[in-house]
């Protein structure tokens, strides 16, 4: 068996260690003499310093989460936290997770799953600088990012679905590469296409959390159009017993408030946000995040978010 045909059988093995599977594309990345390739072994192996930029597939949607606490022992434990409300240089801080670690802190990650979501905490400063602009009359004291474990499943896989289009399109151009002698076919210039295309490009790439989808329905709602705002939720499949209730919201706070949207609107966006994260949506939860806050925006006659 070749080096090459060895890859390939422990990429398509999921019960094979993946990172036994990056140290033999270690030794494929030296045959090759490709840098490229041979750091971004290295750095899935041992984790990306911050200074490197990590590929797209380790950058994940999330949605926030924080506690809440109000007047005469009043508050919110878990509420989740609309995007609209934080100033918008934070915004993707807030609802992105980046995952710097190496593959065998990502695995410990998945082993020790109990199927709650993985939280990563807010800075004390944001916390502070956002905390009364969220919930009218209420400050918030604590808040994190939370993820669902299924998605570091699917950076490992990505790693593994990346790894086996690379070597099926290097024994294309050269069946025996890394056995020895680089073929004068398998150009540097060749190794780097395939690189670029495989591993970098967007083959395979983790779909959860990606703050690039984009909903089908056209959002065009005038200043205090309730009837565009209905059909508009309505579109994206919010049932019509949360719509009303959302209409008994803007019924109450028909004006938005110093700090952002009044309480009952944005508690009833935090729902809906919740139920986005629970796959009541087709899109998710950044995305939910982002079609809300410009459709409540719109509504209030307020600029985009």
């Amino acid at each position: 068996m070749t080096l090459l045909q060895g890859i390939q059988s422990d990429a398509v093995d999921s019960k094979s260690d993946l990172p036994m599977l990056l140290r033999k594309c270690r030794i494929l990345a030296s045959r090759l003499k490709n840098d490229e390739f041979k750091n971004w072994v290295q750095h899935e192996l041992d984790g990306y310093p911050v200074d490197v930029p990590v590929p797209t597939y380790r950058k994940v949607g999330a949605q926030s989460y924080g506690h809440f606490a109000g007047a005469f022992g009043s508050g919110l434990r878990n509420a989740p936290i609309p995007f609209t409300c934080i100033p918008e240089q934070y915004r993707e801080f807030v609802s992105t997770v980046v995952f710097h670690d190496g593959v065998s802190a990502l695995q410990d990650l998945v082993s020790r799953d109990d199927g709650t979501p993985l939280n990563e905490q807010w800075p004390a400063d944001l916390v502070a600088m956002v905390s009364s602009r969220i919930y009218e009359r209420m400050n918030l004291g604590q808040a994190w990012k939370a993820i669902s474990p299924s998605t570091v499943v699917g950076i490992l896989d990505t790693v593994r679905n990346r790894i086996l289009n690379f070597v099926l399109e290097i024994e294309k151009e050269s069946p025996n590469a890394g056995e020895g002698t680089l073929s004068t076919d398998l150009t540097t210039e060749k190794v780097n296409n395939v690189f670029n295309t495989y591993i970098l490009g967007n083959v395979g790439n983790v779909a959860t959390g990606s703050s690039h989808v984009e909903q089908h329905a056209t959002l065009t709602i005038s200043q205090g159009d309730w009837g565009a705002l209905a059909n508009y939720l309505e579109s994206l499949g919010i049932q019509e017993k949360d719509i009303l209730g959302l209409k008994e919201a803007v019924t109450a706070e028909p004006k938005t408030t110093t700090a952002g949207f009044g309480e009952k609107v944005a508690s009833w966006m935090g729902r809906m946000i919740a139920k986005a994260a629970q796959g009541a949506w087709k899109v998710t939860t950044t995305v939910a995040s982002n079609l809300l806050s410009k459709a409540m925006a719109q509504y209030y006659g307020l600029p985009n978010p």
